[in-house]
């Protein structure tokens, strides 16, 4: 599942990073369908693998986020910094009936983020 709408923004004036970020890209209540896992049954995050380039000095960070019920507020875990550069994945521990996602980018540099591999565990159903 990739992230939506993709949005392309350029400017000839200059950047002031206090008007433009940091930015916030969501994905949210994810059931995982598609993978036939059911709807009563628990997901694990194990690692995320972001695809995408980061062209600034500033890390992005990549946070879960949980729930067990569809009308329940989300439970937004640590996040955890990724530069592209020295990690290639991160690791997490967190599960529920529905999953989401978040990425925090705090520079006025591009970035492209085309998608996010998942390394999910099916549990059992409750």
């Amino acid at each position: 599942n990739d992230f939506e709408p993709v949005v392309t923004a350029s400017s000839t004036n200059p950047v002031s990073p206090s008007e433009s970020a940091p930015c916030s890209l969501y994905k949210v209540d994810l059931d995982l369908d598609e993978l036939r896992a059911p709807l009563r049954g628990y997901k694990v995050v194990r690692s995320l693998y972001p695809e995408g380039r980061f062209s600034g000095t500033q890390p992005s960070t990549f946070t879960v986020g949980i729930k067990t019920y569809p009308n329940e507020a989300i439970f937004w875990e640590n996040g955890q910094t990724f530069d592209g550069l020295s990690l290639y994945k991160l690791d997490f521990n967190h599960g529920g009936r529905y999953l989401s996602f978040k990425m925090d980018y705090n520079d006025v540099q591009p970035f492209n983020l085309s998608g996010i591999d998942l390394d999910v565990l099916l549990l059992g159903e409750r």
